[in-house]
């Protein structure tokens, strides 16, 4: 996780979609607590009054259930992240599928948490979402590796500008998404386990992943890295 940005000066105005009535009271529970930075705009049922309420109010993140009556998640997340390029967009939701979670990127959220995580963890994952970071909670970030490794999940490429990586850092990435670990890329690079954490937190900061699958993401996106070539072992051997 990478560490989180001055403290907020402004609430972070959000719209709650969820059609199920004690998962949203349940939901707003957690989110009314002692120094919240969450200011809920509106709560809405479906996909329809999702959008209705998000051109109304203009939120800065729209945290949404999947599995919607009139209109899903996914297709009002397509939908608002067109019309809105700067809306910020959170899946929430007790639904784990493979395809739901691809449909729901593609859509483009930029967090998957499970309904069952803390209200800690959701706070959590509204402040890194807001704050343009990527979050997925423990249960999709397995998921997803595991779509990123069969080839059943592209993310879009971008250019990166010269000078992105310092030296060592694109092959610290590739390390970190073979699953290398601190200690393994220590020794593998001749470096100190110290300077390989500050490597890690620096990619964080500079890719604007939260955490490890969000950095395979990017490397697979920057066609740094390709889990179906480099984990046959073409280029790093343990």
């Amino acid at each position: 996780m990478t560490d989180q940005p001055d403290l907020l000066t402004d609430p972070i105005r959000i719209i709650v979609a969820d059609d199920q009535h004690k998962s949203r009271d349940a939901l707003l529970l957690a989110l009314d607590t002692a120094n919240s930075p969450v200011e809920i705009c509106a709560v809405a049922a479906d996909g329809l009054q999702l959008i209705a309420y998000t051109e109304k109010f203009n939120p800065d993140l729209v945290l949404t259930d999947i599995r919607m009556p009139l209109m899903d998640g996914i297709t009002a997340t397509g939908i608002l992240t067109r019309q809105f390029p700067l809306l910020r967009v959170l899946a929430l939701t007790q639904f784990t599928e493979d395809e739901l979670i691809v449909a729901m990127i593609k859509a483009g959220a930029h967090g998957y948490i499970h309904k069952s995580r803390s209200s800690h963890e959701l706070l959590e994952a509204i402040i890194t979402v807001y704050n343009g970071y990527s979050y997925f909670c423990s249960s999709t970030t397995l998921a997803l590796l595991r779509l990123l490794k069969k080839g059943l999940f592209h993310a879009h490429s971008d250019k990166l500008e010269a000078g992105f990586f310092a030296p060592n850092e694109k092959e610290i990435l590739r390390l970190i998404c073979k699953e290398y670990k601190t200690p393994e890329i220590a020794r593998f690079l001749n470096l100190t386990e110290n300077t390989v954490e500050k490597y890690r937190s620096k990619l964080l900061f500079k890719t604007g992943a939260s955490n490890s699958t969000g950095l395979v993401v990017f490397a697979i996106k920057h066609h740094i890295y390709d889990p179906w070539l480099d984990d046959k072992g073409a280029n790093v051997e343990k």
